[in-house]
């Protein structure tokens, strides 16, 4: 497995997709946590673009994150 770090621009989107779907699953490890964190701190600077499918504007995807957000509080309680 490559560290956060060193992840191939080819695999970053596949590898980026496998962490996040174990994370929302809950299954991933503290490692996959860690991996999936370095990067994410790693980009803070980096510009976000949603598609208009996803979130037509901030604030319904401000809205959308809660949802989740909340959800998933639910679950854990």
């Amino acid at each position: 497995m490559e560290s956060a770090g060193f992840m191939q621009p080819e695999n970053t989107e596949k590898r980026l997709a496998e962490l996040e779907e174990k994370w929302l699953k809950g299954t991933i490890t503290v490692s996959e946590a860690e991996e999936y964190a370095s990067w994410y701190n790693a980009h803070q600077g980096d510009p976000l673009v949603l598609p208009a499918a996803f979130a037509s504007s901030k604030e319904e995807h401000r809205k959308r994150m809660l949802r989740k957000i909340n959800a998933a509080k639910k679950r854990n309680f």
